[in-house]
């Protein structure tokens, strides 16, 4: 049997298994992208350009890499439940997405936060303020913020995991009980699960997200903006 067809056959939703379940990520990814886009068109006043490109590419990375352990972690915890016959990918990718949107979101902005609190303290300049990348702008500094978020996303994805992990069986009966009337239909579950709930959480934590991670001119009064973040006699690189 062909694998594209492999999830109608088995009448079970998953979450990668053929060109439509890719068509879904896929689209899934252009809608969240747009979010920023369209928050640069409201915000007031509007970043210069390669700054916000900078804020969006990271966000972006690091949504794409969340996204896709999101996948990891539902695909796994299937293939481990102790109830494996009535595990659901499609199920547990939307609770995983789920505390990922909401609890997710606050630990990343601890995470990072105490990633700002240690820059300060062991003068790591290239760190101390999320979303500003040098005077002049540099990739070098880009490059340096973006490992510590995706470091930080990883974190957070560990954690969740870890959690679910813990309450596997109430989660699974739950996720079983909550999409009990779309088992029939395997392909509208997992249009549900990945586009039609998924685009409000969505707006909502690249929103959030991204109030994070652009530089504030509260954070600036702790670095000096116009030091440059070349200057290796003074600063310390992580």
């Amino acid at each position: 049997m062909a694998a594209n067809t492999t999830s109608i056959v088995a009448n079970e939703c998953k979450l990668l298994s053929g060109p439509f379940e890719t068509f879904i990520q896929v689209s899934l990814g252009l809608i969240a992208m747009s979010v920023l886009v369209c928050k640069r068109y409201f915000e007031h006043p509007q970043r210069p350009f390669r700054v916000w490109l900078f804020d969006a590419s990271k966000q972006c990375i690091g949504a794409g890499w969340a996204h896709a352990a999101n996948l990891t972690i539902a695909i796994l915890l299937v293939q481990y439940s102790t109830e494996k016959e009535n595990a659901d990918e499609c199920a547990f990718y939307f609770i995983n997405f789920t505390l990922d949107t909401s609890f997710g979101v606050a630990l990343n902005w601890f995470l990072l936060h105490c990633s700002v609190l240690l820059a300060r303290h062991f003068h790591w300049k290239a760190l101390q303020v999320p979303g500003f990348y040098g005077n002049p702008i540099q990739t070098r500094v880009w490059l340096i913020q973006l490992g510590v978020w995706l470091v930080i996303i990883i974190m957070t994805k560990l954690i969740i995991g870890r959690v679910i992990l813990w309450f596997e069986r109430p989660i699974n009966a739950f996720a079983n009980v909550l999409f009990e009337p779309l088992s029939d239909f395997p392909r509208l579950e997992l249009v549900l699960v990945m586009i039609a709930c998924p685009v409000t959480m969505n707006v909502v934590q690249f929103w959030v997200t991204d109030n994070f991670l652009k530089k504030h001119d509260s954070d600036v009064k702790a670095a000096d903006e116009n030091t440059p973040l070349t200057n290796k006699t003074h600063d310390t690189y992580v």
